[in-house]
């Protein structure tokens, strides 16, 4: 069985810091908008961003858990969530009758 991620003490072998493949790249926080609708679950899989989209000027998330097994299973409803690349400010859009969104 694989440990979490968060117990895993290295890169596994074969994976490269995303700056290394593309040169000049750099990565800016912004911030954790599931914090508040999953507060007690910083080790767990509904807090993971399962998938990004950029439409309108805005970034959408894609969070939660559809497994059956874990510390969170099936953590629906589920918020979506999406940041305005302009204004730079989250806005909770929806919550949606889901497990997971990918």
């Amino acid at each position: 069985m694989r440990p979490w991620p968060w117990q895993q003490t290295q890169v596994p072998q074969g994976l490269v810091a995303v700056q290394n493949l593309t040169p000049g790249w750099r990565h800016t926080s912004l911030g954790n908008p599931s914090a508040s609708y999953y507060p007690a679950c910083w080790k767990s899989f509904p807090r993971t961003p399962w998938d990004l989209v950029v439409f309108n000027g805005r970034l959408y998330v894609g969070l939660g858990n559809s497994s059956n097994q874990g510390p969170t299973a099936n953590s629906g409803p589920v918020p979506l969530f999406s940041y305005d690349l302009n204004q730079r400010h989250w806005r909770h859009e929806a919550t949606l009758p889901e497990e997971k969104i990918s």
